[in-house]
C-alpha cells in the first residue's frame, strides 16, 4: 500500500462513518468497463513488465459512494493510483486492488493505475520471457485467468472492455504484434513506440501482446462478395519463408467462415497472425497467436472469432460455445476441402477416439479452477464437435446451419455473450423442435452409449434386427440416436440405413432387397458412442 498523509487516511475514516452508511464500504460498486488505455514496457531480454492502465467506467449512482476493485498480480509493486489528478487511497488483499473514491465517483469515471514487476506465470503460460533461435521473445496468453499477471483489469466475462488502446514501448529492434490496427510506431531514444487502437468490444482474456523480432507481411483474403481483409502476419525471420509458403492458404477457409457466419466480425480493422512459442494457438482478438501455419491450426483460431470473440461464452461453464463451435468448423473445412485433410469420415473417427477416452464427463464444465478441466481436449474440443455434428444429422443440415446463422447474427449476443441456454434456444426456434432431450444426454448428461446388434435374414428378403444399449458414466441412462448401419450384399451390393433408437431392446425390421452378408455399424462415424457388437442371430 502507498503511504499517505494522516490527513487523506482520517478522511477516508470519517467518510465510511458518513457517505458509507449509505453504501457500505465493503460492498464494491458494480462497474462498466468502456474503455482502457494500457501501456506497457517491456524488453523480451529481461523478465520485468512496467506499466500505466487506465481504466475508464461508468457505475450505478447508487455506488457513487463504494470503492471499486481490479486485479492485479500480488507480485507487482504499485506505485500509484490516481483519478483525475486526484491521489486515491487503495488497500490490497490477495491479487485484488481496492480502490476508494476520493469524494465520489461520477457517473462515469476512470482510474490509473502505475505498476511494475517480474510477473508470476499461470493459466496456460500468461506471460512468458523466451527465445526462438538465440533471440529473445514475450508474449502474453491470459486465458483463462492470466490477463492479471500482466495488467490491471477485472476478469469478468460478462463485462467486455468497449474499447482498447495499448502502447508498447521495447527496445528499438524489436516489433510488437498486439490487438487492432498499429496506427502509431515511432523510434525515440533507442525505444521503439507502437501504438494499438481497437473499437470493438472485447473480452480480459483475448488482450495480447508479443515482442521479437518479427519480420512482417501481409496475405489478402477475399470474401465471396469480393470484400478484402487484409491479414497481416508477425513470424520469427528463421520461419519467414515457411510462414509464406503456408499462411495465404487460409484463404478458402475464410470464405468458407464468411458465407456460413456471416461478415468477419471485425471486418474494419484487420485479421493478424504472430508466430509464438506455447505449443498451439490463442485466437487473441484481430490477432491470433500461433505456434506454427498449420491449415488446421489457423481455421480453428479464425472461427474463434465468429465464436469466442465476436460470441464469447458467457461463463467457463459454457466454454464449448468457443472452442467446440472452433473445432467443429474444422470440420466443415475438410468437408469443403479446404483443409489439410480432405476425408472428414477419418477426421470424425480421430475426434470420437478421442471423446471416448474420458466416457463419464459431461460436456458442461463442473469444475473452473482447473484451467485442465475448462480446456479438456478430449471433452471440450472433441466431445463437443461430435455433438454439433450429432445435432446437425438430427435436425437437418437446413436447419442445422440456419440455426449457426442465427446465432451468430443475433443482435442481443453479437459482440457480447452467450449461454448454453441462447444456443439451445436458437436452435429449436429455428428447427421448430424441441430437443430438450437431445441436450440433456449430449451437452448436460454424462456417458456414452455401448451397442449391442444382433440380426437375420429369411433367404434374401426382410431382415429383423434387435439392438441393445448399455451406457456409460453414473446414471447409466438410455440415450437416444440416429444409428446408421452399412448393410453389405454377398454378391457386393451396399445400402445405407439410419434407425430411430428410441428404447432400449429395439426391434426393427428393414429390407436391402438383397442376400446380406454383413452389417457394418456407423460407416461415416456420426455418432459418438463406444462402438458396437454385430452378430447374427443364432436360428
Amino acid at each position: 500500500m502507498r503511504a499517505f498523509s494522516f490527513w487523506i487516511i482520517a478522511f477516508a475514516v470519517l467518510r465510511s462513518i458518513g457517505a458509507f452508511a449509505q453504501a457500505s464500504a465493503t460492498a464494491m460498486a458494480s462497474i462498466d468497463i468502456h474503455h482502457v488505455e494500457l501501456s506497457i514496457e517491456v524488453d523480451p531480454a529481461r523478465r520485468y513488465i512496467s506499466g500505466l492502465c487506465r481504466l475508464h467506467f461508468a457505475l450505478d449512482s447508487a455506488a457513487r459512494y463504494s470503492p471499486v476493485e481490479f486485479q492485479l498480480a500480488d507480485e507487482y509493486i504499485v506505485s500509484d493510483i490516481s483519478s483525475n489528478g486526484s491521489t486515491l487511497y487503495y488497500y490490497r488483499t490477495k491479487d485484488h486492488i481496492r480502490i476508494y473514491p476520493p469524494m465520489e465517483w461520477g457517473y462515469r469515471d476512470s482510474v490509473s493505475i502505475s505498476y511494475c514487476g517480474v510477473p508470476p506465470a499461470s493459466g496456460l503460460g500468461s506471460v512468458m520471457f523466451d527465445r526462438h533461435d538465440g533471440t529473445p521473445v514475450f508474449w502474453t496468453l491470459s486465458e483463462p485467468y492470466g490477463a492479471m499477471d500482466w495488467w490491471p483489469c477485472r476478469q469478468s466475462l460478462s463485462d467486455k472492455i468497449d474499447s482498447l488502446d495499448i502502447r508498447v514501448i521495447c527496445p528499438q529492434k524489436y516489433r510488437s504484434a498486439a490487438n487492432g490496427v498499429a496506427w502509431r510506431d515511432t523510434i525515440c531514444n533507442g525505444q521503439r513506440i507502437t501504438e494499438w487502437r481497437h473499437r470493438y468490444p472485447i473480452a480480459y482474456h483475448l488482450v495480447g501482446v508479443s515482442v521479437t523480432n518479427y519480420r512482417k507481411y501481409s496475405d489478402w483474403l477475399i470474401s465471396s462478395g469480393g470484400d478484402s481483409l487484409e491479414m497481416v502476419n508477425y513470424v520469427y525471420p528463421e520461419k519467414y519463408d515457411q510462414w509464406r509458403r503456408r499462411t495465404y492458404k487460409i484463404g478458402p477457409a475464410y470464405k468458407m467462415l464468411c458465407d456460413s457466419f456471416g461478415q468477419y466480425p471485425f471486418a474494419r480493422e484487420k485479421y493478424g497472425q504472430a508466430q509464438f512459442g506455447w505449443r498451439g494457438g490463442m485466437e487473441h482478438q484481430t490477432m491470433t497467436f500461433i505456434n506454427s501455419p498449420s491449415l488446421d491450426l489457423m481455421i480453428h483460431e479464425l472461427a474463434h472469432h465468429w465464436f469466442g470473440n465476436m460470441i464469447t461464452c458467457g461463463s467457463w461453464h459454457d466454454v464449448f460455445l468457443n472452442e467446440a463451435f472452433a473445432t467443429y468448423c474444422e470440420l466443415l473445412a475438410t468437408e469443403k476441402g479446404v483443409a489439410q485433410s480432405s476425408d472428414p469420415v477419418q477426421w470424425r473417427r480421430v475426434c470420437i477416439n478421442k471423446a471416448i477416452r474420458k466416457p463419464g464427463e459431461s460436456l458442461m464444465r463442473t469444475n473452473v479452477e482447473s484451467v485442465e478441466k475448462i480446456f479438456d481436449t478430449d471433452v471440450v474440443y472433441c466431445k463437443g464437435a461430435m455433438m454439433l455434428h450429432m445435432l446437425r444429422k438430427e435436425i437437418g443440415d437446413y436447419s442445422f446451419f440456419g440455426s449457426l446463422k442465427s446465432y451468430a447474427d443475433n443482435p442481443l449476443l453479437k459482440y457480447g455473450n452467450s449461454t448454453a441456454r441462447n444456443f439451445i434456444e436458437t436452435v429449436e426456434i429455428v428447427s421448430g423442435r424441441n430437443l430438450d432431450w437431445f441436450f440433456g444426454q449430449w451437452l448436460y448428461g454424462s456417458g456414452i452409449p455401448r451397442y449391442n446388434i444382433r440380426w437375420k435374414q429369411q433367404g434374401a428378403g426382410h431382415v429383423s434386427l434387435v439392438i441393445d444399449e448399455e451406457t456409460s458414466g453414473d446414471t447409466g441412462k438410455f440415450m437416444r440416436a440416429k444409428i446408421a448401419l452399412m448393410l453389405h450384399g454377398t454378391d457386393g451390393e451396399k445400402t445405407l440405413f439410419v434407425l430411430n433408437h428410441s428404447v432400449n431392446h429395439q426391434h426393427f425390421t428393414i429390407n436391402p432387397r438383397f442376400r446380406v452378408s454383413d452389417i457394418e455399424f456407423d460407416p461415416y462415424c456420426d455418432l459418438l458412442s463406444l462402438g458396437a457388437e454385430v452378430e447374427i442371430k443364432k436360428k
